[in-house]
């Protein structure tokens, strides 16, 4: 029963980002309805009519959107990492000199950079014969202007990675571990990942990179290291509709990088895979301690 519990505290968590969502976005709103009315009245416009009705177009474009948006990831990043660090890391650190070298990151950008090169690539083959299924993807990435504003590259490349990394690796997967073993916790983690997203497009490449992103944090054993995945991702993925955007590439172009991305990006997981485990500094102490008192009963 107690792992059942704990199964279900770490479900909990990730509905607590929609609560903050909720709750952050219907603060910001009637934060912003108050100071827009009190200016229309200044300007002449009393009719509350009228102001309501200006208030929800303004609140339906995609620029107060993303600020919103960027104002609840904020606030969000503030709760998971108190949380984190109360709950799931306290004394418990890793010498980040050792793990954050030049070397694993280096490993961990050119993984996430190949690792986005082939999910652009994929995705647009899978547009080209099924564009049906992308309609809803579409008019979502629109309706919130992803791509197109300096709130958007904030929210999207650095505030969005934060918040989700805290949450679905930082609590969430620490949580799951606990209750199962860690291949299990990180399946599970990831399914909870998929689903954060809402629709089919991006939950479907988000379980891949939910179980990649965990076995990144499992085995440099530190938050840092997925948030560098993470936000190193979404940049690439930013730059890289930013500089081709309007670009049409032929099939076999499209091929050749979705092969070549592809195999660069299992160099990379196995490079990671095959380097070393990093402990928490306090787990090497207490090693060290245990080994001394046994060799002085020797």
């Amino acid at each position: 029963m107690k792992k059942v519990g704990q199964v279900i505290w770490g479900i909990f968590q990730v509905f607590t980002y929609i609560l903050i969502q909720l709750i952050v976005g219907a603060l910001v709103s009637m934060v912003y309805a108050i100071v827009r009315y009190l200016q229309m009245s200044g300007q002449g416009i009393s009719d509350y009519n009228v102001a309501l009705s200006i208030i929800l177009e303004d609140i339906s474009k995609s620029n107060y959107m993303m600020l919103a948006s960027c104002f609840i990831s904020l606030i969000a990043a503030v709760i998971y990492t108190i949380w984190y660090n109360k709950g799931y890391v306290k004394r418990k650190k890793v010498d980040l000199r050792k793990v954050l070298t030049p070397k694993n990151i280096t490993v961990i950008v050119v993984l996430a950079v190949c690792v986005q090169i082939f999910l652009i690539t994929f995705v647009s083959i899978i547009e080209g014969m099924k564009p049906e299924w992308f309609t809803n993807y579409n008019e979502l990435m629109s309706q919130f202007g992803i791509g197109t504003s300096l709130q958007s590259f904030l929210y999207v490349a650095i505030l969005g990675p934060i918040v989700e990394e805290l949450l679905m690796r930082g609590l969430v997967l620490n949580q799951m571990k606990k209750a199962m073993p860690f291949l299990a916790a990180n399946m599970v983690q990831a399914f909870l990942f998929a689903l954060l997203h809402g629709n089919l497009v991006q939950g479907s490449y988000a379980f891949i990179l939910g179980l990649l992103f965990g076995y990144v944090y499992q085995k440099y054993n530190t938050i840092y290291s997925t948030l560098l995945f993470h936000i190193a991702f979404n940049a690439s993925g930013y730059l890289i509709d930013v500089v081709f955007r309007g670009v049409d590439f032929n099939f076999a172009m499209i091929i050749f990088l979705a092969v070549l991305s592809l195999v660069f990006s299992l160099l990379m997981i196995w490079k990671i895979l095959r380097g070393e485990n990093y402990t928490y500094i306090g787990d090497v102490a207490i090693s060290t301690e245990e080994e001394t008192s046994q060799e002085i009963e020797e």
